[in-house]
């Protein structure tokens, strides 16, 4: 795998955590299925943690390996959409998001 931009480091185990931090938490803000969120880093700039609420009342923690996994499975998908720093916007977080927390879309 390979990407040009900062934003992602196809490093075993490494991306640019405090670029999806902030991205994660700044679309959290727009997901219609979250109904309460909880952001923390654990170890700055390692480790962070997210408890997100859904409408159902599930409660799902995703942290910086997530994030990885699922952009790893998007990658060898096809799904290159947030390849570009420009490219990850509202739509790519809630799809990130969905993929991480239900293992698929499930919400439109």
């Amino acid at each position: 795998m390979q990407a040009s931009d900062t934003h992602i480091k196809w490093v075993v185990g490494s991306i640019d955590n405090e670029f999806w931090y902030d991205q994660i938490t700044e679309g959290l803000h727009h997901c219609e299925w979250v109904t309460k969120w909880h952001a923390a880093w654990v170890s700055k700039p390692d480790l962070w943690y997210i408890d997100i609420h859904d409408d159902e009342g599930e409660i799902h923690t995703i942290s910086p390996l997530d994030v990885l996994d699922n952009l790893k499975k998007s990658w060898m998908l096809g799904d290159h959409t947030f390849e570009e720093e420009q490219q990850v916007d509202q739509d790519v977080v809630d799809a990130l998001l969905q993929g991480i927390c239900f293992g698929e879309l499930v919400y439109g």
